[in-house]
């Protein structure tokens, strides 16, 4: 997304509604970065509200082709899709990316930067619901008893070996 001046990214950012971008449209982009931003002194809801779109405009000036936002009990994980991985890779670095990241509620141990989709998502592509299983399906048997082996001593060889 090629975008000409600051101006026009700012109106980029706001007719596509900030929240989040493309969903799963067209190509998968491989290249993901994710920005998780703990609670601290203050909500991340409240970082993300004053630097959201900061990142967002650093993001689409610099290569980024899809983004999301997840707001979680504990803060805000932001997902970032690049189109090749020098793009992603030069990200974080940039002046606008590490001045919001310095301004995280928990600066020390409440920001994690890191390559990949946030949490334990591993494919770039929704998950496909299972089918449900059949209402009438077929009941397990019921268990056999336990059988019991009860060890006993024979009192014949207790009382020879007095």
């Amino acid at each position: 997304m090629a975008v000409g001046s600051t101006a026009e990214a700012v109106a980029t950012i706001k007719r596509l509604a900030v929240t989040s971008g493309p969903a799963y449209g067209g190509d998968v982009p491989t290249n993901w970065l994710t920005i998780e931003v703990f609670d601290g002194e203050s909500p991340a809801r409240l970082w993300r509200m004053s630097h959201g779109e900061g990142l967002l405009l650093a993001a689409l000036t610099n290569g980024a082709s899809d983004w999301t936002w997840h707001e979680h009990r504990w803060g805000i994980v932001l997902e970032l899709a690049f189109d090749d991985e020098q793009q992603r890779n030069d990200f974080p670095s940039l002046p606008a990316v590490q001045a919001a990241l310095d301004a995280a509620p928990d600066r020390v141990s409440g920001v994690l930067v890191y390559r990949g989709r946030g949490g334990g998502a591993g494919a770039g592509l929704p998950r496909h619901p299972r089918p449900a299983p059949f209402a009438g399906a077929a009941a397990l048997p019921e268990p056999d008893e336990d059988p019991r082996i009860e060890l006993h001593t024979e009192p014949d060889v207790v009382a020879a070996a007095d």
